[in-house]
């Protein structure tokens, strides 16, 4: 082996590692929250933020990132994991949030899609029942968002109650037409040829 495949070698072992992210913003201590895969929002922490990249990059090459803090318009950053060893410094600068219907739709948000994260864990994990009790109550407090009507129908679609999945796929359909997978769901189950593993 020759001394230029041996420094390329170990050029290659090194710039492998994981590297870090460096969060900045102004003002200081907003919120950083990363998206997972599965839809799960969450908290790195508040700026300045150092985190490894593994902390960041679960399984994606590329990760959404929400910044967000109180009386300020949340931003939102796609990023993509560097392919070598590096240190990556990310800078925000808020904007104010224009009136306070806009600061209370803001958080509004971030309480829905915790709540909907929340739900989906106990979904995912088979707790359909302690799911229900959180988007039952998403229903109420934002009948005109559609997710929850969907994620209901899931869980009943996939306890095999078909009149309560049909009923909130529907529901879900007058709030936010056009959604083939549901289209498809809604016909199944008008046929009657629906199963579990639709979903």
């Amino acid at each position: 082996m020759n001394i230029l495949n041996i420094i390329l070698a170990l050029f290659l072992i090194t710039s492998c590692g994981h590297g870090k992210l460096d969060f900045q913003s102004y003002p200081a201590k907003v919120d950083v929250s990363v998206v997972e895969s599965d839809g799960q929002i969450t908290k790195l922490g508040a700026t300045p933020l150092s985190v490894g990249m593994d902390s960041v990059f679960f399984k994606d090459g590329a990760v959404k990132l929400i910044f967000s803090k109180t009386g300020y318009r949340q931003e939102i950053v796609y990023i993509t994991k560097p392919a070598l060893r590096s240190s990556v410094k990310l800078t925000t600068r808020m904007e104010e949030a224009n009136s306070a219907k806009e600061i209370i739709s803001n958080q509004k948000l971030e309480r829905l899609s915790s709540k909907i994260a929340e739900a989906q864990k106990y979904s995912f994990n088979k707790n359909y029942k302690r799911s229900e009790e959180i988007l039952l109550k998403l229903v109420d407090n934002y009948p005109d968002v559609s997710v929850p009507y969907d994620l209901l129908a899931n869980i009943y679609y996939l306890s095999n109650d078909t009149n309560k999945a049909l009923y909130f796929y529907e529901k879900a359909k007058g709030i936010s037409p056009g959604n083939s997978q549901r289209d498809y769901l809604i016909n199944k189950l008008k046929r009657g040829t629906a199963s579990s593993g639709d979903i």
